[in-house]
């Protein structure tokens, strides 16, 4: 008998004729090939089987079509990455390879296309996490030119890599360029079919956008991180791209706005939840979290002049109803801290005047929520918070990339010098002084935290906090616990951080001129290039603490009681029992 296997890569490539849906090119495929087995499965002395390949959402619309004749009833089997596998994850492993692929994959695309076979260091680090997991993502990495420029320069942005896979999907070349679309003749009917969906786009930021707000649908949708076509027009409507959304339905000439919604999310890593489920999640998660930091960013970038010019916080309405309803992911922030350093200095210079101009105004008056008949005051409090954090972060990312460029500009002055504005009250509205974990720990930094009594920070609870850039000078933080927090090129000059836990804190570059830490608890906690010009470290348990050099310990203050690190020795001024009396 003959065994003969038919290979189909690429089923998603079948999404483009005319105006069918991938639902119907799905039916006409599979009755296809099921006409095309039986035919080669009636001799007897052969036996064919087809293997189908493509991205999830298509192969899914397949399975979901099985009260069409004769199809099969087969799962579609997922594919592992190529990053090294966990052997818990399997009940039997003798037969799994736990290797990491990826650079194997490499030296074999290397050598079929005759490049340098030596492994570039973003395929074999992994610091761009699930983006090199793929043999697809790999090859996108590839043909951006990044994977080849890691060997010149560290590629320290993967936002860059993130746009540029966009930007790679904009540009397939499926057919010609793509033209106006304004109304449909027939030789642009016979565009769209050589260069599916993405011919009805007018220019690459159309597309982008619409994407965007997909994104924003699914981080709506909670941990399941689920995208519907309902969810996506609720966070479409009222915006930019509403406009977008519209024309593209117009000049792809779909039937209905689910098949639109479906071809849309074939053009981008997308994959069904079920079968069952018209919604759509990400293949990767990061996708999604990078494409809702964009869009935040594009909103702020749009509303620079609204914001700087805002009398009331009425202005804030439209981010109260793009960041309300969920909170922002760790990831999402640092994308969105990510994205502000690929501006100018000159651009942020006038962002982070704007923001902290529409910031001061809602620390004064709060979000413009209004809690109607089908609003709790409960869910009116979480939406405001959600929307308060998010414009923080965007706060923060702004102010804190243009102090990594200009090393003149100083932290942000939000208002908290006001003695009707507290920051202590923020902290505790966005959950940062609770234990519940909450990722607007991370967006305190770049901030001028000086207060008009500088009690706020008085034993609070900031576990994981990150302050980078931000001025603490003189602020009283007597026994708080910033266990874990960064405070790397924080200004403390002067502050008062006695019987504070510090344990694992980075205090790398911070300014401690005559700053207290008498008592304080650092264990662990790391002095890399910290100034301690006249600290007092009085009492301080310094031994486990990293980065210290004898040279900050001889421009600070301590006693006999101070614990130092294995070689550094105590200044003579130090054993003097007159000096730094035990507090």
């Amino acid at each position: 008998m003959v065994s003969i296997n038919l290979i189909f890569d690429g089923l998603d490539k079948l999404a483009v004729p005319e105006t069918a849906g991938a639902q119907r090119i799905a039916e006409i495929f599979w009755d296809e090939l099921d006409d095309l087995l039986s035919q080669l499965n009636t001799e007897s002395k052969t036996r064919a089987i087809a293997i189908i390949t493509g991205r999830d959402a298509i192969v899914q619309a397949a399975l979901s079509s099985r009260g069409g004749r004769r199809l099969p009833s087969l799962d579609a089997l997922a594919v592992n990455g190529l990053h090294a596998l966990n052997r818990d994850a399997f009940e039997t492993f003798d037969d799994v390879s736990t290797d990491d692929q990826r650079p194997l994959w490499w030296q074999l695309y290397a050598g079929a296309i005759g490049a340098n076979k030596e492994v570039p260091p973003v395929l074999s680090e992994n610091t761009l996490g699930s983006l090199t997991d793929e043999p697809l993502l790999c090859y996108l990495l590839a043909l951006s030119g990044k994977a080849d420029e890691s060997r010149q320069r560290n590629i320290d942005n993967p936002n860059e890599i993130y746009q540029k896979l966009i930007s790679d999907i904009w540009s397939r070349v499926w057919g010609p360029e793509p033209i106006q679309l304004a109304t449909q003749t027939d030789e642009q009917r016979v565009l769209l079919r050589q260069k599916g969906p993405i011919a009805a786009f007018r220019d690459q930021d159309s597309f982008e956008q619409l994407i965007e707000y997909i994104a924003i649908a699914a981080w709506r949708g909670g941990e399941n991180r689920i995208a519907t076509l309902e969810s996506f027009d609720a966070a479409v409507r009222h915006t930019p791209a509403e406009d977008i959304w519209i024309r593209f339905q117009e000049d792809f000439n779909s039937v209905s706005s689910e098949e639109s919604f479906t071809t849309l999310a074939l053009t981008f890593f997308f994959r069904k939840q079920d079968l069952a489920d018209r919604g759509f999640e990400f293949t990767h998660r990061t996708f999604g979290e990078y494409l809702v930091a964009r869009c935040l960013v594009r909103h702020v970038d749009e509303s620079v002049e609204r914001f700087a010019n805002a009398r009331s916080v009425n202005e804030l309405a439209d981010w109260l109803n793009l960041c309300g309803a969920a909170e922002l992911t760790p990831t999402s922030i640092d994308f969105l801290m990510n994205e502000m350093r690929l501006k100018s200095a000159e651009g942020l210079r006038g962002l982070r005047t704007a923001l902290a101009h529409i910031f001061k105004l809602s620390l004064r008056d709060g979000m413009p929520v209004r809690a109607g008949d089908q609003e709790t005051w409960r869910s009116a409090e979480v939406r405001q918070r959600n929307a308060e954090g998010a414009l923080l972060a965007c706060v923060s990312a702004a102010s804190i990339a243009l102090m990594e460029k200009d090393k003149g500009a100083s932290a942000l002055d939000i208002g908290f010098m006001d003695p009707n504005i507290s920051s202590r009250d923020l902290l505790e509205r966005l959950n940062i002084t609770g234990f519940n974990s909450t990722a607007f720990r991370q967006c305190l930094g770049g901030i001028d935290f000086r207060s008009s009594t500088n009690l706020d920070h008085l034993h609070m609870f900031l576990l994981n906090t990150s302050w980078r850039y931000s001025d603490l000078s003189g602020t009283f933080c007597f026994g708080s616990f910033l266990a874990g927090a960064d405070l790397s090129d924080v200004n403390l000059t002067e502050a008062d951080l006695s019987r504070s836990n510090l344990i694992g804190a980075k205090l790398c570059r911070a300014n401690l001129t005559e700053a207290s830490l008498t008592g304080a608890r650092l264990y662990h906690a790391d002095f890399s290039g910290a100034n301690l010009n006249q600290a007092n470290l009085a009492n301080a348990d310094l031994s486990e603490s990293t980065g210290l050099v004898q040279s900050q310990i001889n421009a600070a203050n301590g006693n006999r009681t101070t614990e130092l690190p294995d070689g550094l020795d105590f200044p003579d001024e130090w054993l003097d029992e007159a000096n730094l009396e035990e507090i």
